[in-house]
């Protein structure tokens, strides 16, 4: 399991240069991405208490291409890492990555929300 400390949670500054400074776009890129998140998430412990590489692969690609459209970099990185397992079909880290995703997603969430209000 690779530690992500110093990856942000949430890079303004890229959200906005990809979306060519569309404030609006980028809170509604940012709100989809936040109300996707528990169903997503759902899906991959599902996947990883059943031990199914596959689906725990994709749910994982799922939520590392949702965080990149969101510039949220530690999430992207431990969702790729859970992809990575998927695809070798070795679950036996997954749970551990698992609570990293979540932590990860808790912390990007309050980031992910004062962006969208407009809070600094």
């Amino acid at each position: 399991m690779t530690n992500v400390p110093d990856v942000p949670h949430f890079d303004e500054d890229d959200l906005m240069e990809r979306l060519m400074g569309n404030r609006e776009l980028a809170k509604r890129v940012a709100r989809t991405f936040m109300d996707s998140m528990p169903l997503q998430l759902a899906a991959l412990a599902g996947a990883i208490q059943s031990s199914d590489a596959q689906a725990t692969r994709h749910a994982a690609h799922s939520i590392k291409g949702a965080a990149a459209n969101v510039s949220g970099k530690a999430v992207q990185d431990v969702a790729a890492q859970l992809e990575k397992l998927g695809e070798a079909g070795k679950l036996e880290a997954a749970s551990g990555l698992l609570r990293q995703l979540s932590d990860s997603l808790q912390t990007l969430e309050p980031k992910i929300r004062n962006f969208v209000s407009g809070i600094k």
